[in-house]
């Protein structure tokens, strides 16, 4: 009888936890729909404003991924555009907030074309990088994203010298040199172990944002 009794407790208490579980999983459900409307929506639009410049949002590229630690993911988007000869571009990375797209972080690029740019990010941890590559020369920029922010925590810079040798540099969120070990250190406090993941960015046509934007 006893026995009974505990399971029937069991099984009470089995149901009010899947209960309150449901409306935080439909909350999470319709935050994402929602984030996904609007990031579908900005990368339709032809005159977005960044830093005082508008530009056209149709003329890029995206990739979609959840790095801050919610069921809402973040966008990133490259805009490239031309400038007689000259194909520029503008980096981009965008969260769900306050019912609609919130800029998080962006910087122009330059030339596109003459750097090997890659992205990525530690899902779930708050966490994206830029890696850009010139020629003889390699940096990777970590930023942090908290409480709507985001903030350079850490830099890494390679550099091939003539002759043949690896120079490898370290800094923080100073600017200030540190060693290997130490960067390793507050990388590790930042993500544990948890490993990068790169961006695949996509072309911004109908198609891709119907498959991807999800």
């Amino acid at each position: 009888m006893k026995r009974m009794k505990k399971l029937a407790g069991l099984m009470i208490l089995t149901a009010l936890f899947a209960a309150l579980l449901l409306p935080m999983d439909a909350q999470a459900a319709t935050a994402k729909r929602s984030a996904l409307k609007a990031y579908d929506k900005l990368l339709q639009n032809k005159s977005y404003a960044i830093e005082g410049q508008k530009y056209n949002l149709r003329n890029s590229v995206f990739s979609v991924a959840y790095i801050d630690n919610d069921s809402v993911p973040e966008l990133l988007v490259r805009i490239d555009w031309r400038s007689g000869n000259n194909k520029l571009s503008r980096l981009a990375l965008f969260t769900y907030k306050g019912k609609k797209a919130k800029l998080l972080y962006t910087r122009p690029l330059g030339l596109l074309g003459d750097y090997g740019n890659k992205y990525g990010y530690y899902k779930k941890k708050g966490v994206f990088f830029t890696e850009f590559a010139h020629g003889m020369y390699e940096s990777r920029s970590l930023y942090k994203i908290s409480k709507g922010k985001t903030a350079l925590k850490l830099y890494k810079e390679d550099e091939t010298l003539s002759s043949g040798k690896s120079k490898i540099t370290y800094e923080d969120a100073a600017g200030k040199k540190i060693t290997k070990a130490k960067f390793n250190q507050t990388l590790k406090k930042m993500v544990s172990a948890k490993k990068a993941t790169w961006m695949e960015l996509r072309a911004n046509t109908a198609a891709n944002r119907a498959r991807y934007v999800k």
